[in-house]
């Protein structure tokens, strides 16, 4: 019983307490301490768990000198005017961190709750964003679905699969612009390759953004590599009249018609017989099987009606299977060790132009929407002559032999 009235007796004395220091607020008051006057400014009380019991602990803060109190406590009443109570009652190692953390950031213009307010926003976008690997996977669905070819989804593996695998227990939303600038510089590949990884990414990334999986795009603060474009390859007359001499029946076609008419390999890859229009002399590139998805015709030139006369009445795709193994064997036979990179396309382009000296004409067979694009790679690199040599291939029979005129 005295025990619990003493506990009574104390707790009374301690609201007493409170109630006459919460007058106090902010107002420093005099106390002394084995003699020595100092002051004391009341910061309010918090409750907290001790021994099992929960128990009120009060705040203060203890000065020597009157009017650093005075100081303090003035500061006190505008923290609590634009911050509310809270700010009154925390602690010296929050305090302290506090300070340093606005020390660190000073140096880059941030306020400390910049920072906190975008790490928090990082730290949210992690939590609902989606791992690489799903990403990659779900991205390249989509894709398929939306009909792309099946060279280009295989490129879209190709790339976006070392991407996934060099960045494994990761999820979209954690990488950042450096992080994808470092990985493309150490793929070791050139200008030309890395900008191509550079753009799978970057339409990985529009797809992540677009579902919420990542804020913003990083790819499109990654610098473009600069790409040294070497001057256009093209085929010699001889060399062409050589290679379609020793080319297979089956690949003729296609070796004619790149030659000829100038169709990326991937159209041609994906042309059919019913797109080669005899009765009207145009080739037909169909808007699903153009790179720029559009519809275009190429005139089919004398020299391409002769080379496709024996093949009017095929039907199906006009390339075989096994094209690449086969065309190869074609190149060997002819003994073009040397293959310059789109070398049909850009012979093509190069005497369509100096032959017929016309832009536009040249552009429009080619798919390109300007003629500037046209004089840039492949204006004056032949003589009128020897363009006019590259037209004039012709093949004759010759007791059942495919024979050359040029």
């Amino acid at each position: 019983m005295m025990n619990d009235e003493l506990k009574l007796s104390l707790t009374a004395k301690q609201k007493r307490a409170t109630s006459q220091r919460k007058k106090k607020e902010f107002e420093p008051y005099e106390i002394d301490i084995k003699g020595k006057k100092l002051w004391q400014i009341y910061l309010g009380s918090k409750v907290t768990e001790r021994n099992g019991n929960m128990v009120r602990i009060l705040n203060r803060r203890t000065f020597a000198d009157k009017r650093e109190a005075m100081s303090f406590a003035e500061h006190l009443r505008i923290q609590k005017i634009n911050h509310g109570t809270a700010a009154m009652s925390i602690t010296d190692r929050l305090r302290s961190e506090a300070v340093e953390a606005q020390h660190l950031l000073e140096p880059h213009g941030i306020s400390l709750i910049e920072a906190v307010r975008s790490f928090v926003t990082n730290l949210e976008n992690v939590k609902k964003s989606k791992d690489i690997n799903g990403a990659v996977s779900d991205y390249i669905s989509g894709v398929k679905t939306d009909g792309r070819s099946p060279r280009y989804l295989g490129d879209l593996r190709y790339r976006l699969g070392r991407f996934s695998r060099d960045f494994p227990d990761r999820n979209l939303a954690s990488v950042t612009t450096t992080d994808l600038e470092n990985w493309l510089r150490s793929l070791g590949v050139g200008a030309v390759s890395r900008n191509s990884f550079r753009r799978r990414l970057s339409g990985l990334f529009e797809y992540g953004v677009a579902r919420g999986w990542c804020p913003s795009n990083p790819v499109s603060k990654v610098a473009i590599a600069r790409e040294h474009e070497a001057p256009v390859g093209i085929l010699s007359p001889e060399e062409l009249a050589r290679l379609l001499e020793n080319a297979g029946e089956s690949t003729l076609p296609y070796w004619a018609i790149g030659a000829f008419a100038g169709l990326r390999s991937a159209e041609l890859e994906r042309l059919e017989w019913r797109e080669v229009h005899f009765d009207r002399n145009l080739v037909e590139v169909s808007a699903a099987k153009a790179k720029t998805a559009q519809r275009r015709f190429v005139e089919i030139q004398p020299a391409l009606a002769k080379w496709l006369e024996p093949y009017r009445s095929r039907c199906g795709k006009i390339c075989p299977k096994n094209l690449r193994r086969l065309l190869l064997e074609d190149r060997e036979r002819a003994q073009l060790s040397k293959w310059p990179p789109n070398a049909l396309r850009h012979s093509f382009a190069t005497y369509h132009l100096t032959h017929f000296e016309d832009a536009g004409k040249t552009a429009l067979a080619l798919g390109h929407t300007s003629p500037a694009i046209v004089f840039a790679h492949y204006r004056e690199l032949v003589l009128p002559q020897t363009a006019a040599k590259y037209w004039a291939i012709r093949p004759v029979e010759e007791t059942g032999v495919i024979a050359l005129l040029a």
